[in-house]
């Protein structure tokens, strides 16, 4: 449970960095509101959304979005190591642990014998894809000025696929987990 605790607080710190409240009127400087109130209406904006406060405001400090979306990355890492050994170890020749086979599912069409391996396949495949796709984030950080419409809208690309591609990978863990048997006989074989 380490490995899930260290995930949940990993994602849980970058979080609190990241998730930065924006207020400011269309200037963006606060300048809208009453001199003297302008730090009070953003701090308590802030606090009724639970969002953090960057000074002056979230859009040219990107790292907090980065650390989201590495978070999300490493999160991906481990479901992609802990998937590939399930996979590993349900081989025909290691035969350690295997996934509740259902009908239609996994089925091999040439040995019909054989059961793949479906929900840590898919969770190892869509889990590296979301690894892979957190690790763009680092060339987005690099704006200019307050904000850099190239790099802006290349965000609007990776920060959504990285969190749909996280999702997904959470599910297929899940029910990789779910479904997952151990066999105790073929592991005390393999340590005679």
């Amino acid at each position: 449970m380490t490995g899930t605790k260290q995930s949940h607080d990993l994602i849980s710190e970058a979080g609190q960095r990241g998730l930065l409240v924006q207020v400011g009127g269309p200037p963006g400087d606060l300048s809208n509101y009453d001199v003297g109130t302008e730090a009070e209406v953003k701090m308590r904006m802030a606090e009724a959304l639970d969002l953090g406060i960057a000074e002056p405001h979230w859009q040219n400090a990107r790292d907090g979005v980065a650390d989201i979306v590495a978070a999300l990355g490493a999160l991906c890492a481990t479901i992609c190591k802990i998937a590939h050994n399930i996979n590993l170890l349900s081989s025909s020749d290691i035969g350690e642990v295997y996934e509740c086979h259902e009908n239609g599912k996994g089925a091999s069409s040439s040995m019909h014998h054989k059961r793949n391996q479906r929900a840590s396949e898919f969770a190892e495949a869509v889990a590296r894809l979301g690894r892979q796709r957190s690790e763009q984030i680092g060339e987005l950080t690099l704006h200019q000025h307050e904000r850099s419409g190239g790099v802006w809208v290349g965000e609007w690309l990776v920060v959504p696929e990285v969190f749909l591609l996280s999702s997904g990978a959470l599910s297929w863990a899940k029910r990789m987990l779910s479904e997952l048997r151990v066999n105790e006989d073929r592991m005390e074989q393999k340590l005679q």
